[in-house]
């Protein structure tokens, strides 16, 4: 158990978590859109996406999230902030759907 937590490196990495994810959740709606995912794929898109992004943190933390994060969780890597995610996801599936097969 770790005692000595520097709340601002805590609060620091988080908003760093916050915002890889949501650039990677735009990029992941531009590739669901491109691809003309419509429906339940994408929604597993969605889902498949954000186990990438969850792993892909984890693994560049060494797989130590407890160490890097306030709480520790490794659903937090993969649910934190989905609000964010799935309106960045949705938004940009969405712009570049239209684009590609409507327009």
């Amino acid at each position: 158990v770790v005692t000595n937590l520097d709340m601002d490196a805590m609060r620091r990495n988080m908003r760093q978590i916050d915002l890889i994810r949501i650039v990677m959740f735009m990029v992941g709606g531009l590739l669901c859109g491109v691809l003309g995912l419509t429906g339940m794929e994408g929604l597993i898109c969605y889902m498949v996406v954000s186990l990438l992004v969850g792993a892909g943190i984890a693994a560049r933390m060494g797989f130590q999230v407890n160490t890097y994060t306030a709480d520790g969780s490794p659903l937090t890597l993969v649910m934190g902030g989905a609000t964010s995610q799935v309106m960045s996801f949705i938004m940009f599936w969405t712009l570049t759907y239209s684009l590609a097969y409507i327009y």
